[in-house]
């Protein structure tokens, strides 16, 4: 989980974790490279046995400001996002828990965190707002350096190892998914031109390295929802402008997936209905826009279908289906 940054004297700065496995577990732990340099660990004074992860910085007339997310540890298993100061980054105060929150960054007089249902918190003196990102965990919050108004959400369905980040802009209300290389960011960090992102490299979900991002693609979306804050309504973002084709119809869904049912048992019987069952999957997808993760369910259900010939979950698909229309 990257983050990339400047020094007053124009030097590169990468903040990054790296990770000793103990057992089955990865213990992460913070690291800094400014410009060539080598690396060095970031000292924070808390236990070997405590993760420590998503960093965020700034730099001012006072010195440096480091946040990040820590816990895990035996003794102190809870989660807290902390904050450090000091002259210079190898002289930094000790750590000071500021909120319990598994994810989250302070950003001068911003306070961003998150909770296990999927909201984003914002506080600052300018904008106090709740986005909502429904039947979604939220893995890590951060922010454009350069463009602090543009948060970076990297978010996946639950039980699922599909991931997205999706970027907000808090004065326009946009969001877009951020593909890189083309798959969807994981944990990116985006200053100026330069984008880093985490990819996968081993059996374990965040076993991943940090690689250089050689093109970036932002999709219109609309994954988030705002929160009115108090007597501050905030009105929730139009569909205009995205990239749905048509309203989400969630009876529509039904009734082409029932028909994909049917035809799956005649399929199974040696008929020749292959075509016309992967157009009623592909219209239960163009049915449900509005719904993301049953969307992309389907949509996986479907891919696997044209390259193996699986047929789809029905339960699992029916499932999510009644459940996203009971939030409806």
């Amino acid at each position: 989980m990257p983050f990339l940054t400047e020094a007053p004297s124009g030097t590169r700065i990468l903040f990054f974790c790296r990770a000793d496995q103990r057992n089955s577990e990865f213990i992460w732990k913070l690291f800094v490279q400014c410009g060539d340099n080598e690396p060095f660990r970031l000292h924070t004074g808390l236990s070997e046995l405590t993760v420590e992860c998503s960093p965020t910085a700034w730099h001012d007339e006072t010195g440096w400001h480091v946040s990040f997310v820590a816990g895990g540890d035996p003794v102190h298993p809870a989660y807290h996002l902390y904050r450090m100061d000091g002259v210079s980054l190898e002289q930094l105060s000790p750590p000071v828990a500021v909120k319990l929150t598994r994810t989250g960054f302070i950003d001068h007089n911003r306070l961003v965190s998150g909770d296990k249902f999927g909201n984003v918190y914002v506080c600052s003196p300018d904008c106090d707002a709740v986005l909502e990102f429904p039947r979604m965990e939220l893995l890590r919050l951060s922010y454009k350096t350069d463009m602090p108004h543009i948060l970076l959400v990297t978010c996946r369905w639950p039980e699922e190892d599909a991931v997205c980040t999706v970027a907000y802009d808090l004065e326009t209300g946009d969001q877009q998914f951020l593909e890189a290389d083309g798959e969807s960011a994981y944990k990116p960090a985006w200053f100026r031109d330069e984008m880093l992102h985490a990819v996968r490299q081993g059996d374990h979900f965040e076993d991943r390295r940090i690689v250089v991002t050689r093109q970036a693609v932002l999709i219109p979306c609309r994954m988030a929802t705002v929160r009115p804050i108090a007597d501050q309504p905030i009105q929730p973002p139009t569909i205009e402008g995205t990239n749905q084709t048509r309203p989400s119809n969630l009876d529509g869904v039904e009734k082409h997936l029932g028909a994909a049912f049917i035809l799956s048992s005649e399929i199974a019987s040696g008929h020749a209905c292959r075509m016309r069952f992967v157009g009623h999957l592909h219209e239960a997808e163009e049915e449900c826009q509005s719904h993301p993760s049953l969307r992309f369910l389907i949509w996986r259900h479907r891919k696997d279908y044209q390259a193996n010939g699986t047929i789809p979950d029905w339960t699992r698909l029916a499932n999510a289906l009644y459940a996203a229309m009971d939030e409806s």
